[in-house]
């Protein structure tokens, strides 16, 4: 790609989104709907790398690489790791309580497919897209 394409890719962005989170919609099975509102994952996002290197820093002093940790205690480490820095809003009536960090973590730990959707709409570029958040605001 060349730098004016990735200029163009990049000024596509919606800076002020991935910093303060893009609204999305969780769908259960039953067909109920959630709104929550999250940051991107990604190298830019400070807190979000910061507080990673904090949950994982005892297991590189130890040489032990993230994939070789236990899978419940990877699963910690993101529930802790995306209720601090990912998921920053969500609508009360929704979920029935306004949102903070402990609601989260409950919710994640009492639905782990709302934690894996969050992991990747946090992921997912498009959700941090100036035309699609603007589309979504209603402007």
């Amino acid at each position: 790609m060349t730098g004016n394409k990735m200029a163009m890719r990049s000024a596509a962005v919606d800076r002020t989104a991935e910093r303060e989170g893009a609204w999305v919609e969780y769908a259960t099975i039953s067909g109920e709907t959630f709104r929550v509102k999250v940051k991107r994952a990604c190298s830019t996002n400070a807190s979000f790398l910061k507080r990673s290197e904090e949950l994982t820093r005892k297991y590189r002093k130890q040489g032990i690489e993230l994939s070789q940790v236990p899978q419940d205690k990877q699963r910690e480490i993101t529930t802790t790791l995306y209720s601090e820095t990912i998921v920053t809003d969500w609508n009360a009536d929704d979920f029935g309580v306004p949102f903070s960090v402990a609601e989260c973590v409950a919710a994640f730990k009492g639905d782990p497919d709302f934690q894996d959707f969050c992991v990747d709409e946090a992921n997912r570029q498009a959700n941090f897209v100036k035309a699609v958040n603007e589309e979504v605001a209603g402007n």
